[in-house]
């Protein structure tokens, strides 16, 4: 039974070519029943292998502060980490203090599955972004971004040793100043060290922005300020540094958009750090990577990700809005200034803002377009996939493209998305009927 009254539920299809696609479903005020879910059909593979998965009931609306559903950048997050997957919450419940749920693989699967644990925060809230991160047995959730001279704050979560369960924050970590106040804009987490972004939109620095870093305490997880603060040395206001994060053992990946002015925008950057001998300490970057054939607006650094040596760049208004991520291999000199080492673009052509979202584990690289698709199904939403070639990363375009089959009309399936091993997750939280999130996993 779920956990708490929650709100979300989870079907299973079949597959062909893919093996077992699900999704996560949220409903208003209550979880629907494995019954309402009998009667999934076969998915069906077309020549571009999609990835189909349908269920069959009636879900009611979800309603949020008298809206059903939600606006651009005010939608949730999902991340993966093992048989554990986190979708936060708090963009559909303004106000309260839940903030994300929980989900585990049961020795059945994914199929059936119910949140196991709701995570709560310290505080009632209402962020207008809420990126959620994991690995292993950590969660780390953003709580109220903030804004205006006002810092924000985030949400640790340590899995207690009998399981994850409802439980309030282990730790609750804040910035040692105000003056970005974009606080807990991205979130990312590998072992013991965590990084928050905050891109300084209405803060003193007007777009400045920072990114800090948690380290771990001997003691575990407490209430702390920033172990280190990393900047860019050629930072400007209106860079948004800090936007997106990423984090993979020593490595630190930050994007900065550049649109902090609508009249004179950047091209984008993204910013490599590398953790000193001596432990994280406040630093400007180790390497500034960038790419060819960038326009002004094109926002690169929108997203990134980075597992271990590879780094991954995604510039979503690209090529007139075809998208591109941008693909990165450490130098065996270690990183430095650099451009790409491969550009990954949509096969098919269509234009649907590709890599507004990114996300790697080992060899594959998934990208969101969250806005695919023609009419009747206009911004519908896809996620490419792409694995490395047996020569290594080199220019791909991907005819590899997974949808739902009842993720319809500006439903924006794959905004957020994240991958662990061959499980990638991948939100279509504009859905105005039920917001929903699916799971599948790569042969």
């Amino acid at each position: 039974m779920p956990v708490g009254g929650s709100d979300v539920a989870l079907c299973v299809c079949s597959s062909h070519s893919w093996s077992p696609g699900f999704w996560l479903r949220f409903c208003s005020g209550r979880a629907l029943s494995g019954a309402e879910f009998s009667g999934c059909p076969t998915p069906q593979l077309t020549q571009n292998r999609k990835e189909r998965c349908a269920a069959r009931g009636v879900c009611g609306e979800l309603v949020a502060a008298g809206q059903a559903g939600c606006i651009k950048f005010l939608c949730s997050g999902v991340a993966i980490s093992g048989d554990t997957a986190v979708i936060s919450t708090a963009a559909f419940r303004p106000f309260t203090n839940a903030v994300a749920d929980v989900f585990v693989k049961t020795a059945q699967g994914w199929q059936n599955t119910a949140p196991v644990a709701k995570l709560i925060g310290s505080e009632p809230g209402g962020p207008f972004i809420t990126p959620v991160a994991i690995d292993g047995d950590m969660i780390v959730v953003a709580g109220a971004v903030g804004f205006d001279g006002v810092a924000g704050y985030v949400f640790v979560y340590v899995k207690p040793a009998g399981g994850w369960k409802n439980m309030v924050p282990t730790a609750v970590l804040t910035p040692s100043d105000t003056t970005d106040t974009e606080f807990g804009d991205s979130v990312s987490i590998s072992g013991d060290t965590i990084v928050v972004g905050d891109n300084g939109y209405g803060g003193n620095t007007y777009g400045l922005g920072a990114a800090y870093v948690y380290v771990k305490p001997k003691g575990g997880w407490h209430n702390m300020t920033e172990t280190a603060k990393l900047t860019a040395s050629d930072g400007v206001n209106t860079d948004l540094f800090g936007w997106s994060v990423s984090i993979s053992g020593s490595t630190i990946v930050v994007g900065a958009t550049q649109y902090g002015s609508f009249s004179n925008p950047g091209t984008g950057k993204a910013y490599v750090f590398v953790r000193p001998s001596t432990g994280w300490a406040s630093m400007t970057q180790t390497a500034e990577l960038s790419a060819t054939g960038l326009a002004n607006g094109d926002v690169f650094g929108f997203s990134v990700a980075v597992d271990g040596n590879v780094v991954v760049v995604g510039s979503y208004p690209y090529n007139g809005f075809l998208g591109a991520a941008f693909v990165y291999q450490k130098p065996a000199s270690g990183w430095a200034n650099m451009s790409q080492t491969a550009t990954l673009t949509p096969g098919d052509g269509t234009v649907g803002e590709f890599a507004l979202s990114v996300a790697i584990s080992g060899n594959i690289v998934i990208a969101g377009a969250p806005y695919r698709g023609t009419s009747p199904d206009s911004n519908q939403g896809a996620i490419y996939v792409f694995e490395e070639p047996a020569g290594g990363w080199q220019n791909l375009a991907s005819n590899t493209v997974l949808i739902g089959s009842d993720a319809h009309y500006n439903n924006s399936f794959g905004y957020f998305v994240g991958i662990s091993g061959k499980t990638l997750v991948g939100d279509a939280q504009f859905r105005l009927q039920a917001p929903a999130a699916y799971v599948f996993s790569l042969p």
